[in-house]
Parts: C-alpha cells; sequence; structure tokens
C-alpha cells in the first residue's frame, strides 16, 4: 500500500507526503491487528532483539521455537 501510494501520487507536496506516510502508517496498523494474536505482533526485530537483551522475552520466543 505504501510503496503504490508512493508511485502513484509521486513527491506532490500538497498531498502526497501525508497521504503515504498513512497509508505505510494504516498498512503497519492493519498488520498488527491481523497477526498480533498468533506471533505476539514482534514485526520489527530490532524491538524483538531489544525485548530479549532485557529479558522481556524469551529466548524460544525470540527464535520462534513452536511450544
Amino acid at each position: 500500500m505504501g510503496c503504490g501510494s508512493a508511485v502513484l501520487l509521486g513527491c506532490d507536496a500538497a498531498r502526497g507526503h501525508l497521504a503515504v506516510a498513512l497509508a505505510f502508517g494504516l498498512s503497519s496498523v492493519a498488520l498488527a491487528y491481523v497477526i498480533g494474536g498468533v506471533s505476539g505482533c514482534h514485526v520489527n526485530p530490532a524491538v524483538s532483539l531489544a525485548l530479549w537483551m532485557d529479558g522481556h522475552l524469551s529466548a524460544g520466543d525470540f527464535l520462534g521455537e513452536p511450544r
């Protein structure tokens, strides 16, 4: 959605920047709602690594091992 809107709208400062930002943001929110219950919604590996290093995430959950 985000890349498609960037291609279609181009760099039109009047509407393009806001529309592209909203497309990327809403895509991320939709992804979180769709896979949140399955994976705990660790979509960003940097966040998962930080949670594991801080002790809030077990090594099995970090590696995605089945329970």
